[in-house]
């Protein structure tokens, strides 16, 4: 082999090796990469941020394509009048675009027409929330939030009509803004001989300071007062009524007091206002009768107006599906489908004459049992809440879990409340 022909060989070997070297450096390269990555995942594990930053189900292309594939369902099941409020997962100008984008309208909230509402995880307004649900009911205002919504488009039905119950009350109990509307309750103001004694709310933000109410106070900038030479009985309440409905009040001057008052038509508003009323007739009653009387009796008309209709709204909106299955058809393939044929149920027991039988929801907390008394289901309860250590320690307060919270659709409630959802979920034969 000549001296070339060697040098020739050794050049090739050379710049093979080179090549591999050059490989290898850019295997390294990307090791390195996906070691960073890897250490990046495992560190935003850790600080539990990964949800926040890979958003899985909730990939906007994803979800457009999931909704494309129903697009040419016609959804009868969606509110006439809709309106959104929030973000999350979607952002709301985002996910007001895709809504629109499927020739869905949406309308300005709060109004009274407002006949289906859709919720973000943040960002929504808590006036306006609180004003649109004021005096409605589930057959009035269906409430979603956006993956239910999203959910109800792909599926091309309401998705209250195909999700078993105990996911809806997941979602609602992990939502932060159905929690604020199941918490617009309060206990009612009481007085007695000590200012000490009125009710609160145990809540920072409902709470009202004594010292404004003043010459200068809400009501009084209003016209309201109890003396001898003041408003009638008729003006009284005309201002009260006022009060209560306006979006923005005289005298209120503050961030804090804006938080305080709340919206209008909100429980807030009305928690203000007749907290008030009873902070009058504890300092005050005493030295005035004349004038303790008519906040007395205002204090009355107050609650048998507004409070009632106020505390009214629960979620989640479980529509009565004996109803559903008669109104509602939909065509696939020709063929109509109803929604009984959806999803199975389970079915109610067998009526027997004269006994008194647990609806779904209550039996999931009682048991199946198939014969009650009243006092029965009572003490059945209040085993279950004993059980599961549901009451607050030296108080009335029962606290739900799960089941309760699908039984009651509150959080938090006193035990004549539950005492009267129990009467209510039993069906009498």
């Amino acid at each position: 082999m000549t001296k070339s022909n060697k040098e020739n060989i050794l050049r090739k070997k050379i710049g093979s090796a080179r090549t591999k070297l050059e490989q290898l450096s850019i295997e390294l390269e990307q090791v390195m990469d996906l070691s960073v990555k890897v250490a990046t995942e495992l560190d935003l594990i850790k600080n539990n941020q990964t949800s926040a930053t890979y958003p899985g189900l909730n990939f906007i292309n994803l979800r457009n394509s999931l909704c494309d594939l129903s697009k040419e369902k016609r959804h009868f099941w969606i509110p006439s009048i809709l309106a959104t409020s929030g973000s999350g997962p979607w952002d709301e100008q985002e996910f007001d675009e895709f809504l629109r984008n499927r020739d869905i309208q949406l309308f300005e909230m709060p109004d009274d027409d407002v006949d289906g509402l859709i919720l973000g995880v943040e960002g929504w307004s808590e006036d306006d929330v609180s004003a649109q649900i004021y005096d409605r009911d589930s057959q009035s205002l269906k409430i979603y939030t956006q993956e239910l919504f999203v959910f109800g488009l792909i599926a091309g039905q309401d998705p209250y009509l195909l999700l078993e119950e105990d996911v809806i009350q997941e979602i609602g109990i992990n939502h932060p803004a159905i929690q604020f509307i199941l918490n617009q309750r309060f206990v009612w103001p009481a007085w007695s001989s000590s200012i000490d004694e009125l009710d609160s709310n145990n809540d920072s933000d409902w709470d009202i300071d004594g010292s404004e109410w003043a010459n200068e106070s809400v009501l009084r900038q209003l016209g309201y007062g109890a003396s001898s030479t003041g408003p009638s009985e008729i003006d009284r309440r005309r201002i009260l009524s006022k009060a209560f409905s306006l979006p923005t009040l005289p005298g209120i001057e503050s961030n804090d007091q804006r938080k305080r008052w709340g919206a209008g038509k909100s429980a807030k508003r009305l928690h203000a206002i007749s907290n008030f009323l009873g902070w009058l007739i504890n300092l005050q009653g005493a030295e005035k009768p004349s004038a303790k009387e008519k906040w007395v009796s205002d204090l009355n008309w107050l609650k048998n107006q507004y409070f009632s209709k106020t505390m009214q709204f629960t979620w989640p909106v479980v529509i009565n599906r004996n109803l559903a299955k008669k109104k509602l058809t939909y065509k696939t393939n020709n063929q109509k489908i109803s929604t009984a044929q959806s999803r199975s149920r389970i079915k109610e027991p067998e009526p027997v004459a004269g006994m008194l039988v647990p609806k779904h929801a209550l039996a999931a907390v009682i048991g199946p049992k198939t014969r009650y008394s009243v006092q029965d289901a009572l003490n059945a309860i209040y085993d279950y809440v004993e059980r599961n250590q549901l009451l607050t320690p030296g108080t009335s307060q029962v606290n739900s879990n799960d089941k309760l919270f699908a039984l009651t659709g509150q959080m938090r409630l006193s035990k004549n409340e539950l005492d009267d959802i129990v009467a209510k979920n039993l069906l009498r034969y």
